[in-house]
């Protein structure tokens, strides 16, 4: 049986020294290095497993400030399909989205997964998205919603998951406005929640059951 193409799209820093967070995070982490080599080992699982049930892609939209040991050590682990590089000054946070969705040729029935690329992912996190029935695919997909000290309706927004169609027009027409973040893509874009039972996190950083951000 003929397998159904996906793409994984990891992105945004695979290296930055001195980084301190944008979010309400830079009060529990600050000045840290990011380094995606401490924490490939989940991504290298769920590309592992990707492939055992999809014609897989993989590709890394990151930064030209990215040093090129870091670059070489990425490509010989994953030998990912490409890089795209996005230039560091005056980007946002899904700036490589952009520079990834607008190179990527429309491949019709192909599935995109959409992974923020400095988390340690858990098994569990994995196995949501594997044994999940992406079937409609008019929508856009993210992992749950997010618990807010301010009772905001929010979601999770470090994965998003969304077919070669409409939605990927209408997705990336929002990521080209540049925001800060996409905690309300669900009210733009007709969006499903993965987790079942209405399953929520406290919020970005503290959804451990399912991912980490490094170095938490």
């Amino acid at each position: 049986m003929k397998k159904p193409k996906v793409r994984l799209i990891l992105r945004g820093f695979l290296y930055k020294e001195n980084w301190t967070p944008l979010s309400t995070r830079k009060q529990r982490n600050s000045n840290y290095t990011i380094n995606f080599l401490k924490c490939y080992d989940g991504y290298q699982k769920l590309v592992n497993k990707l492939k055992s049930k999809y014609k897989l892609s993989l590709y890394f939209t990151t930064y030209n400030t990215t040093p090129k040991n870091i670059i070489n050590s990425v490509d010989k682990l994953f030998d990912p399909d490409s890089f795209f590089f996005t230039e560091e000054i005056g980007s946002s946070q899904f700036s490589t989205t952009r520079t990834a969705l607008s190179e990527l040729e429309y491949i019709e029935g192909c599935m995109n997964i959409l992974l923020r690329a400095d988390m340690t992912i858990t098994d569990l996190f994995i196995d949501e998205i594997m044994n999940f029935n992406f079937d409609q695919k008019d929508s856009l997909y993210v992992l749950c919603k997010e618990i807010n000290k301010n009772k905001e309706d929010k979601v999770i927004d470090t994965l998003q998951i969304f077919y070669d169609n409409k939605i990927r027009d209408d997705f990336l027409k929002e990521i080209k406005k540049l925001p800060k973040d996409l905690h309300k893509i669900h009210k733009k874009i007709h969006t499903k929640l993965i987790l079942k039972n209405n399953a929520t996190c406290i919020n970005t950083e503290l959804c451990k059951d399912y991912f980490r951000i490094y170095p938490q």
